[in-house]
């Protein structure tokens, strides 16, 4: 598996005395697949995130006149996505590219020594590459729906707590995430499911 080779050998995309040119032409040649799934498997969260936005906050949707719960609509969107987030990690592409979807998860395993430098930066440009298409996609399928203000591109907007609260939020969210990776990746209790391919 790329990413357990990543762990054993850290430093593949920037091994050796050359140029920093060659570095990131080494990384290229010997990794493309791998960057190439990660753009695909985040075009594929973004089209997933869009659609379910669609179904459950547009008012011309089935789904949204059935719900009328707010709270139980965001409940089900959440589902919805960290469904989508397992199927993705799972499957045949995540497992093979090691599945770290968000460039923050990419950069917490750089600094760990576990990506190489290009392999990173390489990465993330798919990543964020990955999601502007993925957009697109929805868009081009979805329309005008995409975008009603309720939709808004699936969009997360600090709730009525205001972004203070929202971003204390979000490092809480991301300090519980990248927690339970770590412990998971490094656990003998679950090697046997290769859970250290899988950090979304």
């Amino acid at each position: 598996m790329f990413a357990a080779q990543l762990r054993l050998e850290p430093a593949a995309a920037s091994a050796g005395a050359g140029h920093w040119s060659d570095d990131a032409k080494r990384a290229l040649t010997q990794h493309w697949p791998e960057y190439m799934i990660k753009g695909f498997c985040l075009g594929m969260f973004m089209i997933s995130a869009c659609t379910f936005a669609v179904v459950l906050e547009h008012p011309a949707s089935p789904v949204r006149m059935s719900v009328v719960n707010a709270d139980l609509r965001r409940f089900l969107g959440g589902l919805a996505m960290g469904l989508t987030a397992v199927l993705l990690i799972y499957s045949l592409f995540g497992r093979r590219s090691g599945a770290h979807m968000n460039p923050a998860t990419t950069l917490t395993f750089y600094r760990l020594g576990k990506v190489g430098s290009w392999d990173a930066v390489f990465y993330m440009t798919s990543q964020f590459a990955g999601g502007v298409v993925g957009t697109l996609v929805a868009f081009s399928i979805l329309g005008r729906a995409l975008s009603y203000p309720n939709v808004n591109f699936a969009i997360t907007c600090p709730g009525m707590s205001g972004i203070v609260i929202a971003f204390i939020a979000e490092i809480f969210i991301r300090f519980l995430s990248m927690f339970a990776i770590l412990n998971v990746s490094n656990s003998q209790k679950f090697i046997g499911i290769r859970t250290e391919d899988a950090h979304f």
